[in-house]
C-alpha cells in the first residue's frame, strides 16, 4: 500500500513543478491520456471508490494505462528501490517502462544535453525516441495555437497534434473535468 512518505513525496514533487494543488504541469490529463472521455471519468469514480490511495495520486493513476493495482505495485516498487529522484516516481509509475528503461532513458536525455532540464521527465516517460519528442517539440512550437502550458502534454502524448486539440475540444464542451484533468 502506499504510505504516508509516498503522499508527503507527490507534494513536495508538486512544488518541485510549480503547481501546488493540481499538479498540472507533471499531468498530461485527459488530453494526453489514451482514454475516452467516458473511461477517463469510470477511472476517476474507480480511484475514489477504491480509497486506498491518497488523492494526490488520484489523477496520476487515471491518465496511467495501468490497473488500479499495477499502479499501487509500481508506486512500492519505486520506493523499494530507492535510485530513482523522488520528484520523478510519478512520471515512472505512468509509464509503461520498466524502470531499468526509464532510467537508461534519463541517462540518455541527460547526456544528449539539447533538451531543457524541465522536459526530461516527460520524455523519459513518453514512448517517443529522443529525436521523435524533439520534432514534436518543434512542431508544436511551429504551430503556435496551443498554449505553452500544454506543450509537454501534446509532446509526451501518442496523439496528433490535430486529435489532441479535438480532445481539449471535447472535454471542453463536455464540462464535467475540472481544467486541471484536461
Amino acid at each position: 500500500m502506499v504510505g504516508k512518505k509516498t503522499f508527503f513525496v507527490f507534494i513536495l514533487a508538486s512544488l518541485f513543478c510549480g503547481n501546488v494543488f493540481s499538479m498540472g504541469m507533471m499531468m498530461d490529463g485527459f488530453t494526453g491520456s489514451t482514454h475516452s472521455l467516458q473511461t477517463f471519468k469510470n477511472r476517476m469514480n474507480e480511484v475514489e471508490k477504491d480509497g486506498t490511495l491518497p488523492e494526490s495520486l488520484w489523477a496520476f493513476y487515471v491518465e496511467s494505462t495501468h490497473s488500479l493495482q499495477t499502479f499501487k505495485n509500481r508506486m512500492n516498487e519505486v520506493e523499494r528501490d530507492g535510485t530513482l529522484p523522488e520528484s520523478l516516481w510519478a512520471f515512472y509509475v505512468r509509464s509503461t517502462h520498466s524502470l531499468q528503461t526509464f532510467k537508461n532513458r534519463m541517462n540518455e536525455v541527460e547526456r544528449d544535453g539539447t533538451l531543457p532540464e524541465s522536459l526530461w521527465a516527460f520524455y523519459v516517460r513518453s514512448t517517443h525516441s529522443l529525436q521523435t519528442f524533439k520534432n514534436r517539440m518543434n512542431e508544436v512550437e511551429r504551430d503556435g495555437t496551443l498554449p505553452e502550458s500544454l506543450w509537454a502534454r501534446y509532446v509526451g502524448s501518442t496523439h496528433s497534434l490535430q486529435t489532441f486539440k479535438n480532445r481539449m475540444n471535447e472535454v471542453e464542451r463536455d464540462g464535467t473535468l475540472p481544467e486541471s484533468l484536461w
